[in-house]
Order: C-alpha cells, then sequence, then structure tokens
C-alpha cells in the first residue's frame, strides 16, 4: 500500500550568511596584526576592508626606507599562510590612513601609476572567487601607493614630482564634462561618474547584466573611452587614472557598493588594460558581469554566479515588522 500523503510540503532551512563574517573578520584581523610583523616587522599597521570581504583586497601601512619596498612587502604577503590569497594589494605610506579607504584610493590615484607600479603575479587565489580564468588561479596585484624614489622608474616611466601635482580632471570642469558627454555617446553606457569623493577615479555603468547575451560590451566601452579620453589635450589638468566598467546591476553613487563589485568581477589576467596618454598612466577594469564569450586574452570566462537578492514580498515582510526586532 502507499504511504498516505503528507499534509504540508516539506520545509527546507537553510542559512544566508550576513554581516557576522565581517566583525569575525575585524577581530582575525586584528590578532593577526602582531603575528603578521613577525615575518614582516617593516608593517605599521594593516586593514582589510570592507568591500573586499577578506580575500579580495587588504591595505598596508610602511615607513618606507628603501627603492621598491612596497613590493617586497608584497610578496611577502602573498607568501604567508592564508594572507597568501590576498586578491589585491595595497601599500601606503605611514602618512595615509590604512583604515580610510577613500584616503587609501585617493592615494593610489595620486601616487600608483598604473603603467609603472603595479606588480603583477599568477599565482594561487581564494576558490571562492568567481572572477578567476580556472578555479583557484588567476593573477594578482599589487598597487605601490607610495611616494616615489627616482631609483623606481620600473619600466622607464621615471617619477615626477611636477607630473603629480597636476590635478585630476573633475566632472566641473570643461574637459571633465566633454569627457562624460563623450563616453555618454558609447554604445552601452547608461551612466558616467567622476566622484568628488575620489578624484582619479572614473566609474562607467553598463547595460549589461548576469547572463546577459551581450559579448565583450565591457571591452567595446573600454576601447570607446579610449578614444574619448585621448580626444582631448591634457595639460591643467590629468585624465582620471583609474576607470572601472560595471553592469547595470551596480549604483555607481554608492562608493562602498561600487568597490565591491569591482574587486569582485575582474582577473587582471583577462579584464585589465593599461596604456599611457600623454605623461599619464590609465588603467581600465572590466568589472561587469561575463559569459564564456567574453573569453579575452586567451583566458576563459567560468559559470557566473548571479547576485543573490531577496525577493520584494520577503522585504516588504521584514520593513513591516522592524519594530517587533526590537534592533
Amino acid at each position: 500500500p502507499h504511504p498516505p500523503p503528507r499534509p504540508d510540503p516539506p520545509s527546507h532551512h537553510r542559512r544566508h550568511a550576513a554581516q557576522e563574517d565581517y566583525y569575525i573578520g575585524k577581530a582575525t584581523e586584528r590578532i593577526m596584526l602582531p603575528l603578521l610583523r613577525t615575518i614582516l616587522p617593516d608593517i605599521e599597521d594593516y586593514d582589510l576592508p570592507s568591500f573586499g570581504a577578506f580575500h579580495n583586497a587588504a591595505v598596508v601601512q610602511i615607513e618606507k626606507e628603501y627603492p621598491l619596498h612596497a613590493r617586497r612587502i608584497m610578496h611577502g604577503i602573498w607568501g604567508a599562510g592564508q594572507m597568501s590569497w590576498t586578491k589585491n594589494i595595497f601599500v601606503v605610506d605611514d602618512s595615509v590612513d590604512v583604515h580610510d579607504h577613500l584616503a587609501v584610493l585617493r592615494a593610489m590615484a595620486e601616487r600608483c601609476d598604473p603603467t609603472r607600479d603595479i606588480e603583477r603575479v599568477r599565482g594561487p587565489i581564494d576558490v571562492l572567487d568567481h572572477a578567476t580564468p580556472y578555479c583557484g588561479a588567476g593573477v594578482k596585484l599589487g598597487f605601490d601607493c607610495t611616494a616615489k624614489w627616482a631609483a623606481e622608474a620600473v619600466g622607464g616611466a621615471i617619477p615626477s614630482a611636477e607630473r603629480d601635482r597636476v590635478p585630476f580632471v573633475g566632472a566641473h570642469e570643461p574637459e571633465g564634462a566633454r569627457m562624460l558627454e563623450q563616453i555618454g555617446t558609447i554604445e552601452g553606457v547608461l551612466h558616467a561618474a567622476l566622484p568628488d569623493e575620489l578624484p582619479g577615479w572614473l566609474f562607467v555603468r553598463t547595460d549589461k547584466n548576469t547572463g546577459d547575451d551581450k559579448p565583450k560590451l565591457g571591452r567595446a566601452v573600454i576601447e570607446g573611452l579610449r578614444r574619448a579620453v585621448g580626444a582631448d589635450v591634457w595639460q591643467t589638468v590629468r585624465p582620471p587614472a583609474y576607470v572601472v566598467i560595471f553592469g547595470r546591476g551596480v549604483d555607481i553613487t554608492d562608493i562602498e557598493a561600487a568597490l565591491f563589485n569591482w574587486v569582485a568581477n575582474f582577473d587582471a589576467s583577462r579584464d585589465l588594460e593599461t596604456w599611457r596618454e600623454g605623461p599619464f598612466g590609465i588603467a581600465a577594469f572590466d568589472a561587469t558581469p561575463k559569459t564564456p564569450a567574453d573569453a579575452h586574452h586567451g583566458e576563459p570566462v567560468r559559470e557566473w554566479p548571479p547576485v543573490l537578492a531577496m525577493c520584494e514580498e520577503t522585504r516588504a515582510r521584514v520593513e513591516s515588522r522592524w519594530e517587533e526586532y526590537g534592533l
């Protein structure tokens, strides 16, 4: 005989990780600082920013003592146990607050020439990183955001204090307005912004989302952007040093959300282009959602995960009961 039917469908329970990992991770960060300094005593302080979700970004502060000191620190961290999975390392001088993420990224734009001061290393990366061309393996980046010395002319790009004093273009200046207008005409671009909080950075939102059949849209936008930036003569102001191309689902006016999507959605072996515009270096990151058709430089794209979000009904139920939670 057949068993009687169940009166109700089964209920499957699961856990959705929230912000608890962040606070546990910050405690671990503080606990591990003295231990990290036993192998790298040059480190003054460090920070694992929330936008990096721990494995995607680390900011390190040093008191610089010799040329390319920052690069030694990068490689030391990449050889230090669990820190070896770190995808992006930002090294700053002791004059920069490592816990002020905007200050770090401003120092990066001012002091890290993308064609000279970025260290690229192919190696193991956290298996949770969906952007790598192969599971657990990709390219890690080290950004030398320290003030440069003459002996640090890597690749022939000579450090110049005079050139570095040229201010970055802003959205309200003629050059900035022209550039943003031209970028807005590129097919697939929805919005472009030069954030006031981050001089030297340009964020571009495109009409592409997870699973969209728009192959290489990010690459096409980068090429169009190169033409837009190259259409001006940069003398009294300089072009943005760092450009990030996002998908449709990213609010580029939300700096924290934009930074999270930047470090999560690119692999430098496939999604990074650098070039010089006159004396100024520029880096562009394709941080759009990708499909296998977005393979580039011989580097494939693996299955891209969708963004997890509550349905509107659940959101509304939670919002309506906030007073009951006592939080």
